[in-house]
């Protein structure tokens, strides 16, 4: 797939291999190891992962830094401080820390 320079470091979506997926520098070198089902691009520091239908986020470093529980990130990524999520059918927005915010 096509490579996509994420703020000059990091590419996106960057590989999947035996359907999974994970990231690459602007130098072909892995630094997020394939493990993830889904991974988007970063978005303000975070980039959206999901392995067995639950998402979360992960910073640069691979931390996962929003657990991976939400049934749906419904806008893919954050904006403006928020990702709007989906969870047990319930829709609402969250910050960079995971907590619900209006």
């Amino acid at each position: 797939s096509a490579k996509i320079t994420l703020s000059g470091q990091i590419h996106a979506p960057a590989f999947r291999l035996v359907a999974k997926y994970g990231f690459i520098d602007k130098d072909d070198k892995m630094v997020i190891p394939v493990f993830y089902d889904y991974a988007g691009k970063f978005s303000e520091g975070l980039a959206m992962v999901g392995i067995n239908c639950k998402y979360g986020f992960i910073d640069k470093t691979g931390k996962v830094i929003i657990p991976l529980m939400y049934d749906e990130i419904v806008d893919l990524a954050f904006s403006n401080g928020k990702a709007r999520v989906r969870l047990n059918g319930r829709e609402f927005f969250i910050d960079h820390n995971g907590n619900e915010v209006q």
